[in-house]
C-alpha cells in the first residue's frame, strides 16, 4: 500500500485533503501521512504547500506547481539580512550554527562578537574550562573520551565526545569564538598554568589571529612571569583598558618582584587601569611606571618621604588620574611621611589625612596614610559644590 501511495502523487494530495476536512493540524495530519508511507517519507514542506492550499478552498488537485515562481529559502536572503539575523543569536547559537551549517560559517565569521564575560581555564581542577557569559562549560577526560558538563542559569546537560582529548575540545571551541575578525569581551579572564603549555600555546596563538580585538577589562592568572609574557604579548598594545595580573597559586608566598619585564612592556604602559597587588612587590624605584594610569593598585616594598613627594606632584599634574591605592609590605613611619606632606600627625597618630590642590585645576588630591597602606583619590571641588547644593 505504501509503494502504490509513493508513486501516485494525486492520492497522496486526497489523502492531505480528507486530513483538512477532518480539521487535523498540520503537524497531525503530516504525521499520519508518514505512517501511511513508511519508509517512504512525504517532504514536509510539499506537505504544507497542499495542505495550506486546501484549507485555503483552492482544492485544484491537478494544480501544476511549475508554473509557481521559484520559492525562496533563507540562502537565497542577500547576505546583508542574513548577517542581520545571525547578530540576533547569542553567542552559544552561533557557535552551534557555525558547526552545524557551513553554509552559515562564513556568515557567522563576517558578524561583530560582542561577549560580556568570558573566562578560560587551561587546566582548572584536572579539566578545561570555558565561560561565555551565563553558559560555564567543563571538559574532562574520562579515559579516551571527553566529557562535557554545560552549566547554564535555566538547564544543564552532560556531553560524551568518544576517543576525543578534552583540551582538544575546548581549543576547537575557542577557535570558533576567535574565528571573527571583531570580538568585543567586556571582561576576559586566562587562567594559564604551566603543565597546560599545549593548551596555553595555541589559545594564546588563536587570540593572536584576531584582527580587531578589543578587551575591557584582562585578568591574567598565571604561576609566573614567562607566563604573564607570554599572555600579554599576545595582545596588541591598547587592545585592553584595565589589566590584572594574579598569582593563580593558592597560598603562594609573593616576594620582591625583581623581574620588572612585565612593567616595560608597551601593553602595560598602554594600559588605563593596573592591578598587580597580588602579583609581587614592587621595588620603589619602578613607582613612575604607574604615573600615566587613571587608576592602579599595587604593593610596594618601601615608600619614603621623597617617594611620596614625588608620587603626589606626578598624580597632581596628570589630567587623568583618579585614585591609587598602594599597600606596603613594611609599615611606614607616619611622622616622616607626614612631615614631607606639611601635614599635622600627632605623636602615636595610626592615620592621619591631608590634601594638596592640583595646579591649574578645581581638582584636589586627598590622601589617606596608614602605616600599612596610601590611599590617593583626586576629586574636583565644582563636583562637590554641585552634590551640596541638589
Amino acid at each position: 500500500m505504501s509503494e502504490i501511495l509513493s508513486t501516485n502523487p494525486l492520492a497522496i494530495r486526497y489523502l492531505i485533503l480528507y486530513e483538512v476536512l477532518l480539521k487535523r493540524s498540520v503537524e497531525e495530519g503530516y504525521q499520519n501521512l508518514c505512517e501511511a508511507l513508511g519508509n517512504n517519507q512525504y517532504d514536509y514542506v510539499d506537505y504544507q504547500f497542499w495542505y495550506y492550499r486546501f484549507y485555503h478552498g483552492n482544492v485544484d488537485l491537478e494544480y501544476d506547481r511549475s508554473a509557481d515562481p521559484k520559492q525562496l529559502v533563507l540562502f537565497d536572503l542577500p547576505s546583508e539580512i542574513l548577517g542581520l539575523i545571525v547578530g540576533e543569536l547569542d553567542i552559544k547559537d552561533r557557535m552551534r550554527t557555525r558547526k552545524v551549517c557551513h553554509l552559515l560559517r562564513d556568515t557567522v565569521d563576517r558578524q561583530p562578537i560582542v561577549i560580556n564575560d568570558c573566562a578560560v581555564r587551561l587546566p582548572f581542577d584536572r579539566t578545561s574550562g570555558l565561560e561565555l557569559n551565563e553558559y560555564i562549560n567543563q571538559y574532562s577526560q574520562k579515559d579516551q573520551n571527553c566529557v562535557i558538563y554545560c552549566n547554564h542559569p535555566k538547564r544543564s546537560k552532560q556531553i560524551q565526545i568518544n576517543e576525543a582529548y578534552h583540551m582538544d575540545i575546548v581549543l576547537n571551541d575557542l577557535a570558533i569564538l576567535f574565528k571573527s575578525s571583531n570580538v568585543r569581551i567586556d571582561d576576559l579572564e586566562l587562567v594559564f598554568k604551566r603543565e597546560a603549555k599545549y593548551g596555553v600555546d595555541s589559545c594564546l596563538r588563536l587570540i593572536r589571529k584576531v584582527s580587531n580585538l578589543y578587551v575591557d577589562g584582562l585578568v591574567l592568572k598565571v604561576e609566573n612571569t614567562k607566563l604573564a609574557l607570554s599572555a600579554l604579548s599576545s595582545f596588541k598594545p591598547g587592545s585592553f583598558r584595565c589589566l590584572t595580573i594574579d598569582f593563580c597559586v593558592p597560598k603562594k608566598e609573593v616576594g620582591i618582584l625583581y623581574d620588572s619585564r612585565i612593567i616595560g612592556t608597551e601593553q602595560f604602559r598602554q594600559a588605563e587601569e593596573i592591578d598587580i597587588v597580588k602579583y609581587g612587590i614592587i621595588d620603589p624605584i619602578h613607582l613612575e611606571s604607574f604615573y600615566h594610569c587613571n587608576r592602579f593598585t599595587i604593593t610596594l616594598s618601601s615608600l619614603s618621604a621623597e617617594n611620596i613627594l614625588q608620587l603626589r606632584d606626578a598624580l597632581a599634574s596628570s589630567d587623568n588620574f583618579e585614585e591609587c591605592f598602594i599597600y606596603l609590605s613594611r609599615p611606614l613611619n607616619l611622622s616622616n611621611i607626614g612631615k614631607s606632606l606639611e601635614a599635622n600627625v600627632s605623636d602615636g597618630a595610626p592615620f592621619f589625612n591631608c590634601e594638596y590642590p592640583c595646579p591649574d585645576t578645581d581638582s584636589y588630591l586627598d590622601i589617606k596614610v596608614r602605616p600599612s597602606k596610601v590611599f590617593i583619590f583626586c576629586y574636583s571641588t565644582l563636583e562637590s559644590d554641585d552634590e551640596n547644593s541638589n
